[in-house]
């Protein structure tokens, strides 16, 4: 799993500024020099044990990390719901507003999360994947399955699909979900599971049940897309499909999205419109101006209070301010990247 670490050496130089001013007691008053910002937070899965299924994808945290991470926010912000948003209209937010998110479903969710949530009487949305939910493997968590347990007989698979026959096995995962589009990521997905009948979703994606458990607990659920492909690789056609909520929308209670990856392109946001969706989130930071209804959201990785601050309130508003001022950057380029693919 990743510790967290910034990428490159002017985020490295923020953090270490960040935690200097938390270590010198200046959280809160930092904090409230933005107190209408709304601070967005991303998780996937919350393990004691690393799963096999999400092993080196860099997508969870501990228990004990979530339970911290919690506490912090619970002495500096006011968590609330992602429904009270309300298109993004901060007037009527208490102060200092932080909303948690979940993407994928993953059952650790029901398990760690909403136990650690409910006990401090804070909300959550849990954006569903349709494939997931009916208890099927999405393909990053089959392709990185067998990757890790059956490497050589998952190597002669993909050495009979000719764009895969000279792509090393350890950046399979990156091209697939960077450069493959939506059929290419199924003929592996087909050739996979002809190879691996038996490896099964069991147990890895919290069922309806739960799902409706988690509801009854005041979490609230959002959409991810039909199969967690990357969006910008889709196209037309396979966007109307993969933007269809209908196979999961009796188990949504909130009426938000948010992208695969954080990746998006004009066509994605486009076909979004036309849903009337209350808010669509992002990772990243400064991609708001592609799209007025777009959300930000920060991963984070580490239970010390005084990173969490510096990535909150230092590291991720300097960047945003830098690629609005003065980079000038796509907001395109901004996104998470499974291991072996490149971001700043």
């Amino acid at each position: 799993m990743s510790a967290g670490k910034p990428k490159n050496l002017l985020r490295s130089t923020l953090s270490v500024i960040g935690v200097l001013l938390y270590r010198a007691g200046l959280a809160k008053t930092i904090i409230n020099l933005s107190k209408k910002r709304v601070r967005a937070l991303l998780y996937h899965a919350v393990e004691e044990d690393t799963n096999p299924f999400t092993q080196g994808l860099n997508v969870g945290v501990t228990p004990a990390t979530f339970s911290a991470n919690l506490d912090y926010y619970k002495k500096y912000y006011n968590v609330v719901p992602v429904s009270q948003l309300d298109h993004l209209d901060k007037q009527d937010l208490p102060p200092r507003p932080l909303i948690i998110t979940f993407d994928d479903g993953y059952r650790s969710v029901y398990e760690n999360a909403a136990p650690a949530l409910r006990e401090r009487e804070m909300s959550a949305c849990i954006y569903l994947i349709s494939r997931a939910v009916r208890g099927e493997l999405v393909w990053v968590n089959l392709v990185n399955y067998v990757l890790g347990h059956f490497p050589e007989r998952t190597a002669k698979v993909l050495q009979q699909i000719p764009e895969f026959r000279n792509i090393d096995p350890d950046a399979v995962i990156s091209h697939l979900q960077n450069a493959s589009t939506p059929e290419q990521i199924t003929r592996v997905y087909s050739a996979l599971k002809k190879e691996f009948p038996d490896v099964s979703a069991e147990g890895l994606y919290a069922t309806s049940d739960e799902i409706n458990e988690m509801r009854e607990m005041g979490l609230e659920f959002g959409f991810h897309t039909a199969d967690h492909f990357n969006l910008r690789n889709c196209d037309t056609e396979e966007l109307t499909t993969q933007l269809d909520s209908s196979e999961v929308s009796a188990l949504m209670n909130n009426n938000t999205f948010a992208y695969p990856f954080g990746y998006y392109n004009q066509n994605a946001i486009d076909q979004l419109k036309t849903k009337n969706y209350e808010a669509v989130m992002t990772v990243g930071n400064n991609n708001r101006h592609a799209f007025a209804k777009h959300l930000d959201r920060t991963e984070v990785f580490t239970k010390d209070p005084a990173m969490v601050f510096a990535q909150l309130e230092v590291v991720e508003p300097t960047v945003a301010w830098l690629r609005q001022k003065i980079l000038k950057s796509p907001a395109q380029t901004t996104g998470y990247d499974l291991p072996n693919a490149v971001i700043d």
